[in-house]
Formats: structure tokens, C-alpha cells, sequence
């Protein structure tokens, strides 16, 4: 990590108030601070795996996803057709996202409930 990235999550910490829950359940989806590194819209969080004793969400055990991209493939079931993508969701893009996402949520305190 360089100095800009560690700048950039230094900024993120000190803007991330956005009103969220800290207890979170299995599977719930929850909106961030972190913009999707694509289109700059708003990214929302499904925890997937926690650790038991913590009930914190592991390093790796999560997906940031795109709202809008997310609202564009509910609206394809919906209406019985191909979504429309225009996300790329390279690694190289995503990484720096999702590793800031991670500190966001260790860093507000949220939790998995039983």
C-alpha cells in the first residue's frame, strides 16, 4: 500500500458516519461510504462468512457490489430479460475498493447477529 492509498483510507475513516446498523444479519445487503470504483455511484455490502467468536465479517467473506448495477440485474429477473452490464469488475479495479470497504466496516464496528 503506498502513501496515497494510506491517505485515501485515512479520508474514508474520518467520512465514514453514514448511519448504519452495526449488528448486520446473514446475507443482509447494506449501503457504504466506499464509491464503486467504475461508476462512482454508491456500493452496498452482503456479508457472507464471520468470524464465530467475533461475530466480525472475515477479510475475504464479503462482496461490495454496485447499487445501481444490483438494481439493473433485480430489474432484469423482474422483467424476464438480459441485464444490461457495463461494469467490467476487473480485480486490478475492485481491489482498493474492496480493501477499503473491509477497514469501513472493521472501523465502524459492524457485527454479524446470531
Amino acid at each position: 500500500m503506498n502513501s496515497e492509498e494510506r491517505a485515501e483510507i485515512t479520508k474514508e475513516r474520518a467520512r465514514s458516519t453514514a448511519p448504519v446498523e452495526p449488528l448486520v444479519s446473514p446475507g443482509q445487503c447494506f449501503s457504504t461510504p466506499i464509491p464503486c470504483p467504475e461508476c462512482g455511484g454508491e456500493t452496498e455490502i452482503e456479508i457472507d462468512e464471520y468470524f464465530t467468536g467475533s461475530r466480525k465479517p472475515t477479510p475475504y467473506g464479503f462482496r461490495l457490489m454496485c447499487s445501481a448495477e444490483e438494481r439493473e440485474f433485480e430489474a432484469a429477473l423482474d422483467e424476464n430479460r438480459e441485464p444490461e452490464w457495463d461494469h467490467q469488475h476487473w480485480q486490478s479495479s475492485w481491489q482498493a475498493a474492496i480493501d477499503r470497504a473491509y477497514l469501513w466496516m472493521m472501523n465502524s464496528g459492524i457485527r454479524v447477529s446470531a
